[in-house]
């Protein structure tokens, strides 16, 4: 299979390709794992791919990933000590490895509600950003120096 980057998948929620509710759709989407009901993948598609089109749009001034060699991935998430709650990958789409890492709102107890990323920049030992989603889009809009 010939994997969308994340500018043609983006797309393709924008045109609706997303709506249905089945299961093998959500996959298409780009969920791979969660714990939440099946049918609750669709409302959170449309908030996550939100949010992914936030960062697409702070990345342009920041440039730290290229979204044309990148697919997104989502992942509803069971912590041990907290509550479910979502993330999402850009994914390299040569070698499959994780650029960047991103939950909008933690479900860890003691992260309730962080916003955070996680990247290369550390060797994903630790969050790059924690706290509110703006702080991840200000991370995104500055160039690495």
């Amino acid at each position: 299979m010939n994997q969308k980057n994340v500018l043609e998948q983006l797309d393709e929620f924008k045109q609706g390709k997303f709506d249905n509710k089945d299961c093998n759709t959500q996959v298409e989407a780009g969920w791979f794992d969660w714990f939440c009901n099946d049918r609750s993948l669709a409302n959170k598609t449309k908030k996550l791919y939100g949010k992914v089109n936030s960062v697409l749009k702070a990345n342009e001034k920041g440039k730290r990933f290229n979204p044309k060699k990148v697919y997104v991935s989502f992942k509803n998430n069971c912590p041990g000590d907290g509550h479910l709650y979502d993330s999402f990958f850009f994914v390299d789409i040569k070698t499959d490895d994780v650029v960047f890492w991103i939950t909008p709102s933690s479900g860890y107890k003691k992260e309730i509600g962080q916003a955070q990323v996680a990247g290369p920049e550390n060797g994903f030992k630790e969050n790059l950003v924690e706290g509110c989603w703006k702080d991840i889009l200000s991370y995104f809009s500055f160039k690495k120096e």
